[in-house]
């Protein structure tokens, strides 16, 4: 009866029997499998920590000093950036250049809409193939919270804030958020305080806060140890 309630013993069980190797794209000294995955002590022996996945930085130094405001895809993001654009002139950064990425998945309605809330110093764009550039040489970065876009955040270290997704009851995003908030990485405004005033007082907390200036001690060569531990098993040998 615990199984047909609680699918989780349920795929331990069948991951156990099906599976030689689980490969986990995280680093145990943020996130502990165990942490969302309770039945992960029946995985004991087949899950290996492989690090995080994230992209080399692209070599540049555009975005000096703007702020970058993105939301990933962007195919949910649209609150977040028209957020943003409305509160520039009630933030401290006002004057600075905002580079807001609306996503290559932000549909054409909502992307029009954004246009409509251009104004001077902001630049909208769908995407930029040197994002970790600008985002390691920018004033502030507003983001949501998704896996690709907070792994560049921990390696570029800029200044952050982030606004976790959480529709639907999803908690992933508030999760590994509130412990990256812990470690100083970045600074949480919730989902469901999004509004202009919240995203200004945030900025205020952000600015006054020191740069993370220091690398966080987790593992970012998830790619490179993914092939090596696949290339290694024996059936490939």
């Amino acid at each position: 009866m615990q199984s047909a309630l609680n699918p989780k013993p349920v795929a331990a069980m069948l991951a156990t029997r099906l599976f030689d190797r689980i490969l986990v794209h995280g680093d145990p000294r943020l996130a502990p499998f165990e942490r969302g995955f309770g039945a992960a002590a029946r995985l004991a022996g087949k899950l290996h920590y492989t690090g995080y996945v994230v992209a080399d930085p692209v070599p540049g130094s555009g975005g000096g000093a703007e702020v970058l405001v993105s939301a990933g895809g962007g195919a949910v993001g649209r609150r977040l950036l028209e957020c943003a654009m409305l509160a520039r002139e009630q933030t401290l950064l006002r004057g600075a250049t905002w580079r807001v990425l609306a996503g290559v998945n932000c549909s054409e309605a909502d992307f029009r809409a954004l246009e409509r809330l251009a104004r001077p110093g902001i630049v909208l764009e769908r995407s930029r193939a040197d994002f970790t550039t600008l985002l390691a040489n920018c004033a502030l970065s507003i983001s949501q919270a998704g896996y690709n876009t907070t792994l560049d955040i921990i390696r570029a270290r800029p200044r952050a804030i982030v606004v976790p997704f959480a529709a639907g009851g999803e908690t992933e995003q508030a999760v590994r958020s509130a412990l990256l908030a812990q470690r100083g990485i970045l600074h949480i405004l919730p989902e469901t305080a999004l509004d202009g005033a919240h995203l200004a007082a945030a900025i205020v907390d952000a600015l006054a806060a020191p740069l993370p200036s220091v690398p966080l001690a987790v593992r970012l060569d998830g790619a490179a140890a993914s092939a090596a531990l696949i290339a290694g098993l024996p059936i490939l040998r």
